[in-house]
């Protein structure tokens, strides 16, 4: 008999997030005994909830903001994405070790790649904004995410496009 797992994740604020919804019905689709839910997680009961998220034997959780970073802090092990990236999107739990994933980077890296995107000489927008800049430019293998002296060029339609 298969145990029922449960999956969350974790921020603050996560009352807008989609992933319980799309979680559950990719559960529910593949017939597996799993649950996903948001928990809120305010910035200074990190390290409490971690805690409680490995007493509870929580199967594993996603993070978003603003806990990519401060996480690592209390995770027993790091995958070399989340070392590269320096910061965590993904926990699995197996028997009471924490260990911590990037996602992100494969997910902003592999469109990039199958377009081609020479990494060299060419800056993705992306790179300017939040959390995303630090793992992506270090997916790609930037310290400062720029190219000389490259700016954002401007596509038709005046959305932002990448760098010359």
């Amino acid at each position: 008999m298969q145990v029922a797992r449960t999956y969350c994740i974790i921020g603050d604020p996560v009352h807008h997030s989609l992933s319980p919804g799309m979680q559950n019905a990719a559960f529910s689709a593949l017939g597996l005994d799993c649950t996903y839910i948001a928990f809120r997680v305010p910035a200074p009961e990190l390290e409490e909830s971690i805690a409680s998220l490995r007493a509870i034997n929580m199967a594993g959780f996603n993070v978003t903001i603003p806990h990519k970073v401060s996480v690592m802090q209390y995770l027993d092990e790091l995958d070399v994405t989340a070392k590269k990236a320096g910061a965590v999107n993904t926990v699995n739990n197996v028997e009471g070790v924490l260990r911590g994933y990037n996602t992100d980077i494969a997910g902003f890296i592999e469109p990039l790649r199958r377009r081609k995107v020479d990494f060299g000489t060419t800056v993705p927008a992306a790179w300017r904004r939040r959390g995303r800049a630090r793992h992506s430019r270090g997916a790609c293998g930037r310290k400062n995410g720029k190219a000389g002296d490259s700016k954002p060029r401007r596509e038709k339609g005046g959305r932002a496009g990448p760098a010359r």
